[in-house]
């Protein structure tokens, strides 16, 4: 009998169920597992110098309710505003919130290409849970943006978590065709994204930036409140995970 050895197994998003035994009903109670515990990561870090731009990295803003959520569209505006050259939005945001961010910017909403300064910028829509459920045609758009690219950084921006991806085989398609251009063309490839958690993490040496504003409970936004300030200078990416409270 031929047993395979090695392999993969993609878990994400994971929900612990538990029943209380002490009760006479039988109540279920339900707990997010929480993100993964990762060793530091050395582009984690602040940059400065008069060469350098920012980018300011959200999902969206979303349309407030309670006071604190009035205070914190406020402060993050101010921050993007007075920090970033550019600001990316991987989800469609109310027109009333872009027209208060001065910076340049750009909606992940469809598919498209931006050059900025040392970068290019292609947004991809998986929105219909994967590249060939919304629009296959994409597949063969963001492989010649990529080849055609003379920038030294591409920055690659989904409007989901990479985990959306409703066919394993072409999340791995997907994974596969970034790893062959980094290996061949021999630049910074780096995937922004929606995210259940603001966070970053490796997969086969490309870096992934997930970010998560619009899905904080209200009791936690003034602790967990944040975006991400992307620095690029040259060849040279790093990040920082900025708090707005």
């Amino acid at each position: 009998l031929s047993i395979k050895s090695s392999g993969y197994i993609y878990v994400d998003n994971l929900i612990y169920y538990s029943s209380n035994s002490s009760s006479t009903t039988n109540n279920v109670s339900k707990l997010r597992i929480p993100k993964d515990i990762k060793l530091e990561d050395a582009t984690n870090t602040p940059m400065s110098g008069t060469n350098s731009f920012k980018i300011a990295l959200l999902d969206t803003i979303t349309e407030p309710n309670l006071m604190i959520e009035h205070l914190k569209n406020s402060v993050l505006i101010n921050s993007i505003n007075s920090s970033a050259d550019l600001t990316i939005l991987t989800n469609e945001t109310n027109n009333d919130f872009l027209e208060k961010i001065s910076t340049e910017k750009i909606s992940a909403t469809e598919y498209d290409l931006f050059e900025y300064k040392d970068a290019t910028i292609i947004t991809l829509d998986i929105s219909n849970k994967g590249i060939r459920t919304t629009e296959p045609t994409q597949w063969i758009s963001f492989q010649n943006d990529i080849e055609d690219s003379e920038k030294e950084n591409i920055f690659i921006v989904l409007n989901s978590p990479l985990d959306n991806f409703e066919d394993f085989e072409e999340r791995k398609a997907f994974i596969d065709t970034l790893c062959e251009f980094n290996r061949k063309i021999k630049k910074n490839i780096i995937v922004l994204h929606s995210g259940y958690y603001t966070d970053y993490s490796m997969e086969r040496g490309i870096k992934y930036l997930g970010i998560n504003t619009k899905n904080i409970p209200s009791e936690k936004i003034a602790k967990d409140s944040s975006y991400i300030l992307i620095s690029v200078l040259g060849d040279t990416v790093s990040y920082e995970i900025k708090k707005i409270f």
